[in-house]
């Protein structure tokens, strides 16, 4: 499915005419209907508009995944006890003076986790062996 037919797609999900999508991005309803035709794409900022209107991630737009759903997890989009984990991660990070994002505390976090799997596959084999 290429461009046009996934905003297509999306939109008459949506139940919007052409005209309404228009108005939203604010573009010609005729801009639309060449986007829809695959005679026309949309810029980067508009494609990003589209994206956020209809809840899907460009990459879905731009057929790089079939899956509309794979949308990135904001914090927002975290219950509540998600939230108390990112943050308890979070003072971690900065007691060592590291940012969740940074390229360094994401290799300590996974080599950490990594560690504590073998921990506990030890762990698990161990009780095995105890029965």
């Amino acid at each position: 499915m290429n461009f046009g037919q996934r905003l297509r797609k999306l939109r008459e999900e949506k139940g919007d005419t052409q005209k309404q999508l228009a108005r939203v991005l604010n573009v010609s309803e005729s801009t639309i209907g060449m986007y829809e035709r695959g005679e026309r794409e949309p810029n980067f900022e508009t494609l990003n508009k589209i994206a956020n209107y209809f809840g899907v991630p460009v990459d879905y737009l731009m057929g790089r995944t079939e899956n509309p759903k794979s949308k990135k997890i904001t914090f927002e989009d975290l219950d509540k006890d998600e939230r108390d984990f990112v943050e308890q991660v979070r003072e971690v990070a900065a007691e060592y003076g590291y940012e969740l994002s940074d390229p360094e505390f994401v290799k300590i976090f996974r080599a950490a986790l990594d560690f504590a799997k073998r921990v506990r596959g030890t762990e698990d084999q161990d009780n095995h062996n105890l029965k």
